[in-house]
């Protein structure tokens, strides 16, 4: 019970967020791309207008997918997301959001477990591209002083940061309303199995009945016939009559 409610929760949320990360990242692409007339075409570009792409493909399948692959396929993203904003921007850049990101939604998805490669590999990433950065191997592609004087470049953080924003917002008040709403059906569950579980404790405990006349006493002390103590302790109804022991007894003259 406990394994199909916990995956059947994020299985929900798992879907709402790919639809919703389906249609936020249209706007952001338009004002990413609109960085183009201050700093020209980048490769980054070429990068964002795939993953929107992907995104979209992924809103609009994400029924006919199985869970695993739509968790690595949004990890995998956010990954991607993070290296070529750092070697579009440097150290600077939005490599640490999105690598975070990655390893929120690991460990909501996957678990602590699986989660633990994402952050070492994250922490990898940064070690890497930090070490071919200070070796020279490697350079921003934008030069960040210019960058940062361009409107369209500080309303491209302002979308950045609210979209992370609105992502994790939204994670953590689904998982508290689909937990809540999940909560609220054990615990009705839970009242009839009590109800059904005390009435056949009730029924199936010891009970005193008198050896002669078959009364038996109930919590109260009183003796009560046999068909009225059961009649109020179940749904069971009574209906008389006699059986052939009893009618050659009491009834000897009657031909059966």
């Amino acid at each position: 019970m406990e394994y199909t409610t916990h995956r059947e929760i994020r299985e929900k949320l798992l879907n709402k967020l790919i639809f919703i990360l389906g249609i936020s990242t249209i706007p952001a692409l338009c004002v990413s791309l609109l960085r183009f007339f201050y700093v020209g075409w980048k490769p980054v570009f070429t990068v964002h207008i795939s993953i929107v792409v992907i995104f979209i493909l992924f809103a609009v399948y994400r029924e006919s997918l199985s869970y695993h692959i739509k968790v690595a396929i949004i990890i995998a993203v956010f990954f991607i997301l993070g290296i070529f904003s750092a070697l579009n921007l440097g150290i600077t850049a939005y490599l640490i959001a999105f690598l975070m990101l990655s390893v929120f939604f690991g460990i909501i998805f996957w678990g602590k477990k699986p989660t633990l490669f994402i952050y070492f590999g994250g922490g990898a990433v940064i070690l890497i591209i930090g070490f071919l950065t200070v070796t020279g191997r490697i350079s921003p592609d934008i030069n960040i002083e210019n960058y940062t004087k361009f409107f369209f470049s500080w309303i491209t953080t302002f979308v950045v940061f609210s979209l992370i924003t609105a992502l994790s917002i939204f994670v953590v008040g689904e998982i508290g309303y689909l937990l809540s709403n999940k909560i609220f059906e054990l615990e009705k569950a839970n009242n009839k199995l009590q109800i059904a579980h005390d009435e056949i404790k009730t029924l199936s405990g010891l009970l005193l009945i008198c050896s002669h006349c078959k009364k038996i006493r109930d919590d109260s002390g009183y003796w009560n016939q046999i068909e009225d103590y059961i009649s109020k302790h179940s749904e069971a109804k009574f209906s008389h009559g006699i059986c052939q022991k009893c009618v050659k007894k009491y009834y000897p003259d009657f031909d059966i």
